[in-house]
């Protein structure tokens, strides 16, 4: 993580070491390698290690990323189309479909591609 964390701050987390990266907001600090989150859901994780969490950054309107196609299961690249306010994304795949309304843990970051200016 590039900061310290601090209590209240968003994050994502690990939801049960299944590899979804879901928001949470940090609840209390154990030390510094160690929190509590709280999952949107309600669920709250103790003693948490910082290699179960992550910076929660959104997605930019024409941010390149790698999505879910809910049709196929399978993840694709595109672009950031829309962000909505209650936090989900429309992502247009570069094959040419499309996904509305995808929640912040199935779409990931492409590093690798730059915005478009």
């Amino acid at each position: 993580m590039s900061q310290a964390l601090k209590v209240g701050d968003k994050v994502l987390g690990n939801f049960e070491g299944s590899g979804r990266w879901v928001e949470a907001r940090i609840e209390s600090i154990q030390d510094p390698d160690t929190c509590h989150i709280r999952f949107q859901s309600g669920e709250y994780f103790t003693g948490a290690h910082l290699d179960v969490i992550r910076e929660f950054r959104p997605f930019e309107e024409g941010d390149k990323v790698h999505a879910v196609s809910r049709r196929s299961g399978k993840w694709h690249s595109g672009t950031i189309a829309k962000v909505h306010p209650l936090g989900t994304y429309d992502v247009d795949f570069d094959s040419g479909g499309e996904e509305r309304h995808l929640e912040h843990d199935l779409i990931i970051k492409d590093h690798n591609l730059e915005k478009p200016v």
